[in-house]
């Protein structure tokens, strides 16, 4: 169930790609085939017509690509606002991640929330609990038995139809038993895993630390602040009927990492940034050097 998922929203994003590839390609084209025939058409010595349309091609790409920084900076922005009048209802405060996402933290009645927005689109909400466990909770899928397998968490038993799309997998079974044999958990957990579209999915995963709520290839037209704090008030009401089970047997901590990733995904930052720049900084130069090469050409240079 969880692989469709992921195929039918992967899928429709190769069609949006292909689309703006295909657009970006014919535009591309009409303008260098417009910028042919105007220097053909234009009454200047055959000599220079090369050079001319060196130059117009140069100027036609800065174009470009300046019109697509600004546009890819407009919608940032726009969407940054959006995101920004939904967190900021709850306290939190919000700053830039990576390149186009959006990270907020901050306290909400309490207890330490944070957030994060990135490509996919995705929102993962984390709320801090001392639960000093593990416990995740998501479709279930040949993907998810894989990742069970590999951390040696089996599946846990629910004889429940209501939750049978579902894979649970704890550390300390006994533990998980309980939390779903706590009153109105049941309901809470489908409330939270309940995917408001065909392409969106959701993981609950419970951390040493924290609860996470993981909303992959979500609407964004569904991070409003009616939907946040409905989100937030049942990690909340949830964090608070597993911190009253009794203690796990199997216990464990939350790594570094864990941590970081949690409270202080900035750090990831800046070195994907700088590789980003350096990339594209490579490109860049490549493109400039074989423009200088062709209107040397051009002048008989070389």
């Amino acid at each position: 169930m969880s692989e469709t998922k992921i195929i039918k929203a992967r899928g429709a994003g190769c069609v949006r790609q292909s689309l703006l590839v295909i657009i970006l390609f014919l535009v591309i084209v009409a303008g260098i085939v417009g910028l042919t025939l105007l220097v053909v058409l234009l009454p200047v010595p055959d000599d220079q017509r090369i050079n001319i349309w060196l130059g117009g091609l140069f100027i036609f790409l800065f174009l470009m690509a300046g019109g697509g920084i600004v546009l890819g900076v407009w919608w940032i922005q726009r969407r940054a606002a959006l995101l920004d009048a939904a967190f900021t209802q709850l306290g939190l405060t919000g700053k830039a991640y990576l390149w186009n996402g959006r990270q907020y933290h901050g306290k909400f009645n309490g207890r330490q929330v944070d957030a994060y927005f990135y490509r996919g689109p995705s929102l993962d909400i984390y709320i801090a609990s001392p639960l000093n466990t593990r416990l995740g909770i998501g479709l279930k899928g040949r993907l998810s038995q894989i990742a069970s397998s590999e951390l040696n968490h089996p599946e846990l038993v629910i004889n429940d139809p209501e939750l049978a799309h579902l894979g649970v997998y704890p550390l300390d079974e006994r533990w998980g038993n309980e939390l779903f044999g706590t009153t109105n958990a049941k309901a809470v957990i489908l409330r939270l895993t309940s995917s408001e579209s065909s392409f969106e999915f959701r993981n609950l995963l419970f951390q040493p630390e924290a609860i996470q709520l993981q909303m992959n290839f979500i609407n964004l037209r569904l991070i409003t602040a009616e939907n946040l704090r409905l989100w937030v008030n049942d990690l909340f009401d949830l964090a608070g009927m597993a911190e009253s089970l009794p203690a796990p047997n199997v216990t464990a901590a939350a790594s570094p990492m864990e941590r970081k990733t949690r409270l202080n995904r900035s750090d990831f930052t800046l070195p994907i940034m700088g590789i980003t720049c350096g990339i594209i900084g490579f490109f860049a130069a490549i493109i400039f050097i074989i423009v200088i090469v062709f209107i040397n050409l051009g002048k008989g240079g070389f």
